[in-house]
């Protein structure tokens, strides 16, 4: 997996690639906390190359969410394909978390 940061104007994106499972849980899990530890306005996690999403993978994503709760800092999920898209919704992800194209 690969994962890489972009911050424009208050938005900081995070984009992901590959497989996110058990191996990256801990390195994205680090990253999302030092993203809103900046404080930003919005936090994008873009999606678009993302493969596969396992339970420990969706637990960074409910981190996310909560971290999003706590600070008042706008969380969006973008580009979701249909693998992942499909997974979210399994889960009842789909209703819980902003998406964007």
């Amino acid at each position: 997996m690969e994962i890489n940061i972009t911050k424009t104007d208050g938005t900081h994106e995070i984009f992901l690639s590959g497989r996110l499972d058990i191996t990256w849980q801990e390195p994205l899990e680090k990253t999302v906390e030092e993203v809103f530890d900046e404080n930003p306005k919005k936090v994008i996690l873009n999606c678009e190359e993302l493969t596969f999403i396992s339970s420990a993978g969706l637990r960074v994503f409910m981190k996310a969410h909560k971290l999003s709760s706590t600070t008042g800092i706008e969380l969006y999920i973008a580009k979701l394909n249909e693998t992942t898209k499909k997974i979210f919704d399994i889960t009842g992800y789909l209703s819980i978390f902003n998406l964007i194209d």
